[in-house]
């Protein structure tokens, strides 16, 4: 963890850390008050914004509706818990 963020934190200066679950594993090891706030991406919003973004672009018009929809399907199961 950044000096910067211990020092705010340890000066009374409320801070705001979002991160991976991978990054800061037990906060209440580095801080002794803290609001723990789960926030994950929502299946559909992936997909609707994937949908968005392919029927946005030109090249894209040439892809078969199948392979559109394979691309929705990896990309939203890869943003999985993201």
């Amino acid at each position: 963890m950044s000096q910067l963020v211990r020092h705010m934190y340890n000066s009374g200066i409320k801070v705001f850390i979002t991160h991976r679950l991978n990054v800061l594993q037990k906060p209440e090891a580095d801080f002794k008050e803290f609001t723990l706030v789960k926030i994950q991406t929502q299946v559909e919003d992936v997909e609707k914004y994937i949908t968005q973004q392919l029927e946005g672009d030109e090249n894209v018009k040439r892809l078969s509706e199948t392979f559109k929809t394979r691309i929705i399907n990896e990309v939203r199961d890869q943003a999985k818990d993201m």
